[in-house]
C-alpha cells in the first residue's frame, strides 16, 4: 500500500433502509483512523441531518403520504443546502475525508419515483458530487425483517407506530431498491447540474454495489479495497474539481440565498423561518 493521496474525499452510503449504512459508515471511520492516524481527518454525518431543521423534516416523513412527495422534495432539499454548506464543504476544504450516510441520491429515487428526475436535480443544484458512492443492494423481505425488528427494540413508542411512510410497503422497497442500482449501472439519466461547475454531474462518481445479504464485516471487506483505490489515486476525484473558494465569495453567498428562497417560497412556514436563521449567519 502506497502513500494516499492528499484529501479531499467526499464518500456516501446509499441503500434502502435496513442495509446496515450506518454501520458501515462506523466501520470506515474506524478503519481510516486506524490505518492512517496522522494523514486524514475524518468526519462522519448523515442526512437527513441532526439540526433543527433535520429534526423537523423527520416528523413531516413520518405523518405526509408518499403523494406528498414535492412537499418532501423541498424539505430535503432544503435540510441539504444547510448540509453542504454548513458541513461538507467546510470539511472538504480542509482536506478531509466525509462520510456521509445518505445523500442526494436518496431524493432522487424515493421522490424520483413520483416527480421528474431534471426536476429533482435542479432543486438539489447545491449538492456536491462526491468521489465514490457506494450503494447497498438487499432484498425487500430481508430489509423488512431488520425494520421490523429495530422498531420492536425501540423504546419510542410513537417510532413504533408510525414508521417512515415509505418503508412499509414491500413492493416501493423493491423498486427503490432497483433504482438505486439504475443509477449505479449508469440505466437511470440524470442531467447535468447547474451549479459551480456545469460540466459536473451526479453520475460522474465511481459507484460501487455491495452485497447486503453478507454480514457487517464481509461487507465492510468489500469496501476497502474501493475506498484505498480513491486514496491512492485509481478512482476519478470529483471535489478536485470544485472551486469551493470561489463558492464562499460575496456574489455565490448571494446567489445561495436566492436559490433557497425560491424553494421555500409559499411552502411551509418552517421553511422559511429556517432560512431566516440562516441568513443571519
Amino acid at each position: 500500500m502506497g502513500k494516499p493521496q492528499v484529501g479531499p474525499f467526499f464518500i456516501v452510503f446509499e441503500g434502502i433502509d435496513g442495509t446496515g449504512k450506518n454501520t458501515q459508515v462506523k466501520l470506515l471511520k474506524k478503519y481510516l483512523n486506524r490505518t492512517y492516524p496522522k494523514i486524514f481527518a475524518v468526519k462522519t454525518t448523515a442526512e437527513p441531518t441532526r439540526t433543527k431543521f433535520g429534526n423537523f423534516l423527520r416528523e413531516q416523513m413520518k405523518t405526509k403520504s408518499r403523494t406528498q412527495a414535492e412537499e418532501l422534495s423541498l424539505l430535503f432539499a432544503t435540510d441539504r443546502a444547510f448540509h453542504v454548506i454548513n458541513t461538507i464543504i467546510p470539511q472538504i476544504r480542509k482536506k478531509n475525508i466525509v462520510i456521509s450516510e445518505r445523500y442526494v441520491y436518496s431524493s432522487l429515487v424515493y421522490q424520483g419515483y413520483y416527480l421528474p428526475i431534471r426536476w429533482l436535480i435542479e432543486l438539489n443544484a447545491l449538492a456536491i458530487v462526491p468521489d465514490l458512492v457506494f450503494v447497498i443492494d438487499l432484498s425487500p423481505d430481508i430489509a423488512q425483517k431488520r425494520i421490523r425488528k429495530r422498531f420492536e427494540q425501540s423504546k419510542n413508542n410513537v417510532l413504533k407506530d408510525k414508521r417512515e411512510f415509505f418503508e412499509k410497503e414491500y413492493w416501493f422497497l423493491q423498486r427503490i431498491n432497483e433504482m438505486f442500482k439504475d443509477i449505479c449501472n449508469k440505466e437511470l439519466e440524470l442531467p447535468p447540474t447547474r451549479t459551480f461547475n456545469k460540466d459536473i454531474r451526479f453520475d460522474d462518481p465511481t459507484f460501487v454495489i455491495l452485497d447486503g445479504d453478507k454480514s457487517p464485516g464481509e461487507i465492510h471487506q468489500q469496501v476497502i479495497p474501493h475506498v484505498e483505490s480513491l486514496l491512492q489515486g485509481e478512482h476519478i476525484r470529483i471535489t478536485e474539481r470544485y472551486d469551493f473558494d470561489a463558492f464562499y465569495n460575496s456574489k455565490s453567498q448571494t446567489s445561495i440565498m436566492d436559490f433557497l428562497g425560491k424553494v421555500s417560497n409559499n411552502h411551509n412556514k418552517s421553511i422559511n423561518s429556517s432560512l431566516e436563521e440562516f441568513r443571519k449567519k
